[in-house]
C-alpha cells in the first residue's frame, strides 16, 4: 500500500473572498521564498489556482483546497504553515469546518477480501447483476477525532482508502488550535495505524 502523490490534503470550508488572493498578496504573505505560478481558471466562479513544485492551492465553491504534489513530510508541514498564515492574515473569514485527508492505494490481493466485501455482492452476482465497483463509507469516532473512511475501487481496479479527518469550527482561530493539537502529519500516522491494525496492511515507508 502506498500514499497517492497528488490529493487534497487540507480543505477549509468557508466564505472565501477569492479576490484577496491576488498574485501580489500571495507573494507578500504566502510564497515569500518559493516560486509559484498564478493560473487563471475559466469557470463560473472566476477563481484561480496557485501552484508550486510542491503544492497547489485552489478555490472550488466555498472550499479552499491545499493539494499536495508529493509524499514529502516537508510538503505536509508547508501546507500546515500556509493554512496557519492564512488564519493569521484573514481571521475574520467566516468558516464552518475543515478536513484533513489521506488517500492510500493498494492492490486488492494484498488485503483479506472479507474485510471489505459487502454482504450483498454475491447475491447480486447470482441475480445476474455484475458488480463493477463497490464503495463503503464509515463515519467513525476514534477517541476525540471524527474520521470518515471511504473504501472503493478506482478505474484501474486499484483499491482506494480515503481517510477524512473532519473538524467543525466557527472561526479560523479554532482551526489553528486544532491544527496545533492534531498536527497534519500526526493524522497521517493515525490513518496508517488503522490500515495496519484493522486491515492488516502496511503503508510503504512506514
Amino acid at each position: 500500500m502506498e500514499l497517492i502523490n497528488e490529493f487534497k490534503l487540507l480543505v477549509i470550508l468557508g466564505a472565501w473572498n477569492v479576490n484577496i488572493f491576488s498574485k501580489e498578496w500571495i507573494k507578500k504573505y504566502l510564497f515569500t521564498q518559493d516560486d509559484f505560478d498564478f493560473e487563471l481558471e475559466f469557470n463560473l466562479t472566476g477563481s484561480h489556482r496557485i501552484s508550486s513544485d510542491k503544492i497547489r492551492i485552489e478555490f472550488h465553491n466555498d472550499k479552499l483546497n491545499f493539494i499536495t504534489r508529493n509524499k514529502n513530510v516537508d510538503t505536509y508541514n508547508m501546507i500546515s504553515e500556509l493554512a496557519l498564515k492564512i488564519a493569521d492574515y484573514l481571521p475574520h473569514t467566516p468558516v464552518i469546518a475543515f478536513g484533513v485527508n489521506y488517500l492510500f492505494e493498494c492492490n486488492p490481493d494484498d488485503i483479506q477480501s472479507e474485510l471489505i466485501k459487502t454482504n450483498d455482492v454475491d447475491k447480486l452476482n447470482e441475480y445476474g447483476s455484475h458488480v463493477l465497483t463497490s464503495k463503503h463509507i464509515h463515519a467513525t469516532k476514534l477517541k476525540d477525532k471524527f474520521i470518515n473512511i471511504t473504501i472503493c475501487y478506482d478505474e484501474n481496479r486499484k483499491l482506494l482508502f480515503d481517510f477524512n479527518f473532519h473538524f467543525d469550527i466557527s472561526n479560523l482561530t479554532q482551526m489553528k488550535e486544532k491544527i496545533y493539537e492534531s498536527p497534519i502529519i500526526q493524522l497521517k500516522q493515525i490513518a496508517a495505524d488503522i490500515m495496519k491494525d484493522v486491515y492488516q496492511i502496511q503503508c510503504d515507508g512506514e
